[in-house]
C-alpha cells in the first residue's frame, strides 16, 4: 500500500566475540497516507549484506517477514441484524423496520442511527450508547407511501455504515381486498336496516292488534 511502508538504519551497540548487536526505535503510526483499518497486518523484516557482498537470507528477511502483533482498540458499532415486514408492502402499508445495534469493539461510544429514503430524507434517527459487547435493538415504523422502490437504507455516522433496507418493490393497493372490505361494510349495514324493518313491523303488529274493536254478539234466544 502506498505510504505504509517505511525503513530505519540499525546502529551497532555492542560486539559480542564474532557477532555484533543492533538496536533502534522504529515508529510505526501510520502516516496522513492511509488509514488503518481493522483486519491490516503489520510485517516487519531485516536487510543486510555481509563483507563478501551477499544478501541477508533466512527467518526475519524480505522473504520470510516477522508478524507484528496488534491489539484493535476501538468503539465499533455495527448492524448486527436488519428486517422489514411485510417484505412486499403495498401503497398504504405501514412497513416495520427490526435492527439490531452491537458494539464488537473494546471501548464504549456513542452512535446515531438514521433510516433514510432514496432522495435522503429523514425518516427516523436515534442515538444509542453502547458498552463493549453490548447489543440494543429497535423497531422502526413507516409508510410506504408509493410504488416502487423507496430506498431506504440505514446508516451510521461511526464507521461509514450504510446498508439498504431489505424491502421489495411496493405494489399498487390490492383492489380485491379493497373490495371485499367494502363489501363487508355493505353487508353489515344491509343487515343493520334488516333489523330496524323487523323491529319496526313487529311493533306495528302489537299496536294494530291492541286497537282493534271488538263487537259484543247478544245472547241467543229460545223459539217458543
Amino acid at each position: 500500500m502506498d505510504g505504509a511502508r517505511g525503513s530505519q538504519p540499525l546502529e551497532m551497540i555492542a560486539i559480542e566475540g564474532s557477532s555484533t548487536r543492533h538496536a533502534t526505535t522504529l515508529n510505526m503510526t501510520p502516516g496522513d497516507a492511509f488509514q488503518l483499518r481493522r483486519g491490516d497486518a503489520w510485517q516487519l523484516w531485516f536487510t543486510a549484506v555481509d563483507p563478501s557482498g551477499r544478501n541477508l537470507v533466512g527467518q526475519g528477511t524480505a522473504s520470510e517477514p516477522f508478524p507484528v502483533t496488534m491489539r484493535w482498540v476501538a468503539f465499533e458499532p455495527a448492524l448486527s441484524s436488519l428486517i422489514a415486514a411485510p417484505y412486499r408492502p403495498q401503497v398504504g402499508d405501514m412497513v416495520d423496520v427490526s435492527f439490531e445495534v452491537a458494539n464488537a469493539g473494546v471501548l464504549p461510544g456513542s452512535v446515531v442511527v438514521q433510516l433514510l429514503d432514496d432522495e435522503g430524507r429523514l425518516l427516523e434517527d436515534t442515538s444509542l450508547w453502547l458498552e463493549p459487547g453490548e447489543r440494543q435493538r429497535l423497531v422502526w415504523s413507516a409508510e410506504a407511501w408509493r410504488e416502487g422502490d423507496l430506498g431506504w437504507r440505514m446508516t451510521l455516522d461511526v464507521g461509514g455504515v450504510d446498508v439498504p433496507v431489505p424491502l421489495a418493490d411496493v405494489s399498487a393497493a390490492d383492489s380485491t381486498r379493497e373490495g371485499q372490505a367494502a363489501a363487508w361494510v355493505g353487508l353489515g349495514a344491509i343487515a343493520v336496516i334488516l333489523a330496524m324493518l323487523s323491529l319496526w313491523l313487529a311493533n306495528a303488529q302489537r299496536t294494530s292488534e291492541s286497537t282493534k274493536p271488538r263487537v259484543a254478539l247478544p245472547p241467543s234466544v229460545e223459539e217458543e
